[in-house]
């Protein structure tokens, strides 16, 4: 096999003296090899088509040697004989990602035969930083700003993505140096990372692998009933102010709720001695219908009934028809769509089954968060949109307040544990 620095298309100037930086900085690469023979801890980066999800780079590496493998140059037996090369290395030698979840996953989904378990080792630089710093961000960019070596290359992912991957597996392995350190003085962070976080990566690997079955029956009838209320918001709207008014265009409903109905303005969050924009979303409209007495319960989607009622007791017929439609439009665009195999804007049917998937970094909480669709915001009616087959056992419960219980728990908080063998509610309890 041949060894070979990257060569990279000199798209301009800056970005040529930048990629020949980088690959003075970079050890040498193996563009098309895939015998991974390493003596120590490596970093595995995949990168895929965003659009399609179509693998395209393996990059295999640590800082004496960086092998690169771009998938459909492979044929099939290539393929297998790569995938096989990489479960074997990944029994020898630690490994490390940044967000195995998703490199793990998209190997997978490709016919490579991996899984956490087989792993020697395994750390995930996403995963431990967001226990040891859940208020920051935990991107691989952001990490590098404070712990990598390497100059700013991230724009490289459109014009080198060999240099790119190879400067993300480089840049992996140091902001790893500087987390276990950070771990290693502190016990606590360090049980929750391996005990907890690490150890529900098969799980969830699992789980989002296996989906959730789609009730095929109740989606195109529910997307007319949803779709009904935003034209019945739309006419309500049009009703009281005179005119045709885009419910989904913010600026409109700027202009008719802070310019012509005289709201006060409510602003986006900024950044301290900053002020935001103006804004009409879910929040902002939450404080304006307080201020005419009308509020919703939010775990049902609103209804042109009830928003009648809430006029005739002195609602806003803006802010009504805005809530109204607002809540219709979320559930199409954030749940009832999941369910649709689309190709661009047409309807090709109904998929069998949606793949959630499941992230534990971005909670400051450290709670779980499903997204694509987000599941734990399922509720009411479109619950029926999911639902176990013929012969499958599907659990329900009530776990209400449960999110106190395990924090009082897992802190050995005896105030919380008190209120909680004795029936308080917690909520009126730190209010008094």
């Amino acid at each position: 096999m041949s060894r070979s620095r990257i060569v990279s298309p000199e798209k301009n100037a800056v970005d040529a003296q930048l990629v020949s930086d980088l690959q003075r900085a970079l050890p040498p690469v193996e563009v098309d090899g895939s015998n991974f023979s390493f003596g120590s801890r490596v970093a595995i980066d995949c990168e895929w088509n965003r659009d399609t999800g179509a693998l395209t780079l393996i990059g295999v590496g640590n800082r004496e040697r960086i092998v690169q493998v771009y998938w459909d140059n492979l044929t099939i037996n290539g393929q297998r004989a790569l995938g096989q090369s990489i479960v074997n290395l990944v029994q020898r030698v630690p490994v490390v990602y940044h967000n195995a979840d998703a490199d793990i996953r998209k190997m997978r989904q490709h016919g490579i035969p991996l899984t956490v378990e087989m792993h020697r080792a395994l750390d995930d630089t996403m995963l431990m930083h967001s226990v040891l710093h859940c208020e920051e961000e935990h991107t691989l960019e952001f990490l590098s700003m404070e712990r990598g070596k390497l100059p700013g290359y991230k724009h490289l992912q459109s014009t080198d993505l060999s240099v790119y991957n190879a400067c993300d597996l480089i840049e992996t392995l140091y902001v790893l140096d500087s987390l276990l350190l950070e771990l290693a003085a502190d016990p606590a962070a360090e049980r929750v990372y391996r005990e907890e976080r690490l150890a529900m990566l098969p799980h969830i690997i699992h789980d989002e692998e296996r989906g959730i079955p789609v009730n095929q029956s109740v989606v195109y009838p529910m997307r007319d009933k949803f779709d009904q209320r935003r034209q019945q918001a739309s006419r309500l709207v049009m009703a009281y102010v005179g005119w045709p008014v885009n419910l989904n265009s913010p600026d409109q409903m700027k202009d008719v709720v802070y310019g012509v109905e005289g709201f006060p303005v409510q602003y986006a969050k900024a950044a301290p001695r900053e002020q935001g924009k103006p804004t009409l979303d879910k929040d902002a409209l939450a404080v304006l219908r307080r201020m005419v007495f009308t509020e919703w319960d939010a775990d049902e989607q609103p209804t042109l009934e009830q928003a009648r009622v809430n006029i005739e007791a002195g609602g806003h017929p803006v802010l009504e028809a805005r809530y109204l439609y607002f809540g219709a439009q979320q559930a199409i665009s954030h749940y009832i769509d999941y369910c649709l195999e689309w190709n661009g804007d047409t309807i090709l049917g109904v998929k069998d089954r949606i793949y959630p998937e499941t992230r534990q970094h971005v909670q400051t909480s450290g709670r779980q968060s499903i997204v694509g669709p987000a599941m734990q915001q399922l509720k009411g009616e479109l619950e029926r949109l999911v639902g176990p087959r013929p012969g499958m056992k599907w659990l329900g419960w009530d776990w209400s307040n449960v999110e106190t219980w395990i924090l009082g728990g897992l802190a050995g908080d005896p105030l919380i544990l008190e209120a909680k063998d004795k029936g308080w509610d917690t909520h009126t309890l730190n209010y008094c």
